[in-house]
């Protein structure tokens, strides 16, 4: 996987779907952190507590936005 183009192409994807959260968005950048950590596991996971805590929202909100994404 490269990072660079995963990330260019989400800021493609969000331009195009505006509807996308900024919670969703924080989101998917932080996971993409987790993954690049976990050297870019197919599958990989991440408790909600650490979620919370380094996208700053609370757990519903990282519900709604793991949802949207």
């Amino acid at each position: 996987m490269n990072y660079i183009e995963e990330m260019n192409a989400f800021n493609v994807w969000i331009t195009l779907h505006p509807e996308v959260s900024s919670s969703a968005q924080v989101l998917w950048y932080v996971l993409m952190h987790y993954n690049n950590t976990c050297s870019w596991k197919k599958q990989f996971s991440v408790p909600m507590s650490m979620l919370m805590i380094s996208t700053r929202l609370s757990e519903s909100s990282v519900k709604r936005a793991r949802l949207a994404l």
